[in-house]
């Protein structure tokens, strides 16, 4: 570290006042300089290289054990701890796996959510230019205060799938046409 401090400043200050500053002598910081990098030095950089190209491969979701049972069936030899070094070394985390969150399968389409919203009966739907409304067909005033907690997140949720329906409709609209690509 003392040696790699001294590299990085010699242009500003004289390489002999940094030596002497840190306790290291002139001629152990230039046989530094000359030394080749050892082996093991080589070997981490090479492993560094097949660990950084596994993580991004995997959309940077693999952790060290993953990239360490990879890097075994591709016939290298390490240890999962030298993964783990040479992951933190390269700043590489995985991305957290996001848990307890439903996932949106989509099953529910308009087509299902009209006949699901019209077996409610009174209520009414219009679509149009992105908006929905509705309405208690009796008497013309928004009225939402019938609904209990899970008929308010059923409705929210059909209104989503109606909102994405629409959008995507004006998108392939847009898109015959010409305006976008």
């Amino acid at each position: 570290m003392k040696f790699g401090f001294v590299a990085k400043h010699r242009e500003t200050w004289p390489v002999r006042w940094l030596c002497e500053a840190l306790g290291v002598s002139c001629s152990r910081f230039h046989g530094w300089l000359t030394r080749p990098r050892s082996a093991s030095a080589q070997s981490d950089e090479e492993l560094t290289t097949i660990v950084r190209a596994r993580f991004v491969a995997s959309s940077r979701t693999y952790g060290a054990r993953r990239i360490w049972c990879d890097v075994l069936a591709d016939g290298g030899s390490c240890g999962l701890h030298h993964i783990e070094r040479l992951m933190r070394s390269d700043a590489l985390r995985a991305r957290p796996r996001r848990r307890g969150l439903p996932a949106d399968t989509g099953t529910l389409a308009a087509g299902g959510a009209i006949a699901l919203i019209n077996s409610f009966g009174g209520l009414g739907l219009f679509v149009g230019s992105c908006a929905v409304g509705w309405l208690n067909a009796a008497s013309d005033n928004a009225d939402l205060s019938f609904l209990t907690m899970a008929g308010t997140l059923l409705l929210s949720r059909i209104l989503t799938l109606l909102v994405r329906e629409v959008a995507a409709d004006s998108v392939k609209t847009a898109a015959a046409r010409g305006v976008i690509r």
